[in-house]
């Protein structure tokens, strides 16, 4: 309960970045509309103590796709406070829906999710490791989010907000929304540290997420997670990189703002690994100690 704690500390932090932007839910797309989206990218490499597993494609309902596989997004229900949606992938379909307090939950953990990595692992599946990683994504977002992306690109709110705390050290988070067009992009980098010498707990690594979206309807352009963490968690020594890079037919999301080193601007990383991914793929992998 204290690490949980402990990692809820930068939860709150961009809790209240968004706090005072978000008021109300805002989509514009109407029923029966259809937005095809392609996967780019998406590959895993986990390795936990003896074990390990690497694979390309991705997971959708537990079923194993191919880079290059397209995912069709039909509007089922439309208002200006939430959107239902059908997402099919080959003959798999899975009915979901978008809100405005969805969209914030979805962002705040995005940015901190791997994070979450250090609470602990247990039981090791094989198949899943070498699947690649689970289907990441939001196929709409609220458009009033644009005000938050804002607020997470201001460089000393954010010097501010996250402020190293004991076991875990911010070496960078930094944010960069460019919503000069009418497709916002908003690029995040986050750099982090735990230790925790009584868990014999030593984790930390890069993270960058990027994230378009048609700021007039909500509707996502595509989307481009990185991350690379290792080290030691619970004793074991541990390793995950990731990528995924999914895009709506017709548009190219471009190379990270943030590169790899000291997050430079501009500077293009050669990996792009993401991080969410976990949600369908690591967190299939291996399960929280309880």
């Amino acid at each position: 309960m204290k690490q949980l704690l402990k990692f809820s500390l930068p939860i709150l932090a961009i809790v209240m970045l968004l706090s005072t932007t978000i008021v109300q839910a805002d989509y514009s797309v109407t029923v029966g509309a259809t937005f095809t989206f392609e996967v780019i990218e998406a590959s895993q490499t986990v390795n936990m103590g003896s074990n390990s597993g690497s694979g390309d494609g991705f997971l959708f309902e537990d079923h194993a796709f191919p880079v290059g596989q397209q995912i069709l997004v039909e509007v089922t229900a439309s208002s200006s406070s939430s959107v239902n949606y059908d997402v099919t992938v080959g003959t798999i379909t899975d009915s979901t829906s978008s809100s405005g307090f969805g969209d914030i939950f979805f962002v705040v953990f995005t940015l901190v999710y791997p994070m979450l990595f250090t609470l602990g692992f247990s039981v090791w599946n094989q198949t899943a490791a070498d699947s690649g990683p689970g289907l990441w994504g939001v196929y709409f977002i609220d458009t009033i989010v644009s005000d938050a992306f804002a607020s997470l690109s201001n460089q000393t709110a954010l010097d501010e907000s996250f402020v190293n705390s004991g076991e875990i050290q911010f070496n960078k988070v930094g944010g960069h929304f460019d919503n000069t067009t009418s497709i916002a992009v908003f690029d995040w980098a986050y750099d982090t540290q735990i230790t925790n010498t009584t868990s014999n707990t030593d984790f930390g690594g890069t993270y960058r997420w990027k994230l378009a979206f048609d700021k007039n309807t909500g509707v996502v352009k595509g989307w481009k997670m990185a991350v690379d963490y290792s080290g030691t968690v619970s004793g074991e020594v541990t390793e995950i990189t990731m990528s995924q890079t999914v895009e709506q037919v017709g548009y190219d999301i471009g190379n990270f703002y943030f590169g790899a080193g000291g997050f430079i601007p501009g500077f293009e990383w050669f990996i792009a690994v993401p991080a969410l991914a976990l949600l369908g793929g690591v967190a299939v992998i291996i399960k929280k100690r309880k």
